[in-house]
């Protein structure tokens, strides 16, 4: 299998496009500090006055340093604990607290939640993000329950994909690594009329075994292929609409902590998101965000989940340092769960959220006004 993986994906390494990036090098400390983020108090802000503990790393980074995946970019963040337990299995957590089922960190991508209310974790495996997609990562270290919800317990981890507009033209890369594996990108993007832009893509990604001692083969291996597609329309001058979407089928073979039998988990899943901002002054904005999301993994213990959530926010700037951020969400998620006599012993359940929160955010502070 490894010998016709590196015969496919030879000639795209040879064919692999070149394409500009802009050199943050080349930035003073001021304009560094004027990037924009949103994580820190849930709307557009400097990243110098944002009331947390935040870190920002963005696409350009991750490219230019050659990373292939998520979890090895966050290496670098100050902070981030980032260990690996095999070739798939990522323990990914801020100041110090992780473990093997790590339920502490809150993953969003584009405002979607992608941990399992299984254990409270992330399934990092199935996280295959074209590194070329992300736009950037934001990074709080320490409590975001206040925005982002119980799960924000020591962190939140901000993955925003690029828009329509910074992903036109022609795309392939791929990756050759003996020990990390292969992958393939390949993305298309282009205008429809003047103000609707979209770009599709696919990746196909394997990992082959680590090796342990005396140079055995371990069987950790991972194959994953997906395709994802993202639409930007710029309506007018006050509402932007982006809808997106992907989906993956893979499967993961390796050698369970709890059984020593190798055993292969088939992964599969879907997810479509709507986001309609709207500005209704230059003080005053609503950001609504709904997003539903399926997937399987056939494995010990298995977990088939289906979560949609429906999310509005509403920001007023009552002066140049003051603003409100209201707003609520209603969520639902149902599981189908095997039962064994180890772990389960219930097979189906939904739990059903409706939550709201209400805060005061400046340029040197975020706190509860509810």
């Amino acid at each position: 299998m490894s010998i016709l993986v590196r015969l496919l994906l030879l000639p795209l390494v040879l064919a692999g496009l070149c394409f500009a990036q802009s050199d943050l090098s080349e930035l003073n400390l001021e304009q560094l500090g004027q990037v924009k983020v949103t994580s820190a108090s849930k709307k557009s802000e400097n990243l110098s006055t944002a009331p947390a503990a935040i870190y920002v790393l963005t696409g350009e980074a991750i490219v230019d340093a050659g990373f292939r995946n998520l979890p090895e970019a966050l290496r670098t963040v100050p902070g981030l604990y980032v260990a690996q337990t095999d070739a798939h299995i990522w323990q990914i957590s801020a100041r110090g607290y992780s473990d093997f089922y790590n339920n502490k960190m809150l993953v969003l991508v584009d405002g979607r939640s992608v941990y399992t209310p299984l254990y409270g974790g992330v399934y990092w495996d199935a996280l295959d993000i074209p590194v070329e997609n992300i736009e950037r990562i934001e990074i709080i270290r320490g409590p975001g329950g206040t925005l982002w919800g119980a799960n924000a317990v020591n962190g939140v981890i901000n993955i925003v994909t690029k828009q329509a507009s910074d992903a036109q033209g022609t795309l392939i890369s791929a990756t050759l690594d003996k020990d990390a594996g292969y992958t393939t990108t390949v993305r298309q993007g282009g205008m429809l009329g003047s103000k609707l832009g979209y770009y599709a893509y696919g990746r196909a990604s394997y990992w082959e075994p680590l090796r342990g001692p005396g140079e055995a083969p371990i069987p950790n291996r991972l194959m994953l292929p997906q395709a994802g597609l993202r639409f930007d329309w710029a309506a007018n001058d006050k509402n932007a609409i982006t809808l997106e979407g992907g989906a993956y089928d893979g499967r993961v073979r390796s050698t369970q902590f709890i059984i020593p039998t190798p055993s292969t988990t088939l992964l599969k899943g879907n997810n479509v998101l709507l986001r309609w901002k709207h500005q209704f002054s230059a003080r005053s904005s609503t950001d609504t965000l709904a997003y539903c999301d399926w997937y399987s993994r056939f494995s010990m213990p298995a977990d088939s989940r289906n979560t949609c959530d429906v999310e509005f926010q509403h920001d007023f700037e009552w002066n140049a340092r003051n603003s409100i951020v209201w707003g609520g969400a209603f969520s639902t998620t149902g599981d189908d769960l095997v039962a064994n006599s180890f772990m389960f012993t219930r097979l189906r359940r939904r739990n059903t959220v409706i939550s709201g929160f209400c805060s005061m955010a400046s340029h040197s502070s975020l706190t509860d006004c509810a």
